[in-house]
């Protein structure tokens, strides 16, 4: 998180750019985080939402060199 901080410019506005992807996981008994995951485009048996594990990314987009 420092290394963002110091390159984030102070007089322009931020643009930040995020995306999520669930992975179901129903059968994993032992898996601590396991969460509620919503899949917009699901085709399987699963159905819409499913248990599973999240993972989510933030990045910063540079004016400079777009996206």
């Amino acid at each position: 998180m420092r290394l963002y901080l110091e390159q984030l410019p102070s007089n322009t506005p931020i643009v930040l750019a995020g995306d999520h992807t669930g992975w179901p996981r129903p059968e994993a008994k032992r898996l601590r985080e396991r969460t509620h995951e919503h899949q917009a485009n699901s085709s399987g048996s699963l159905g819409p939402v499913s248990l599973g594990q999240g993972y989510s990314t933030l990045a910063w987009i540079s004016e400079e060199s777009g996206s």
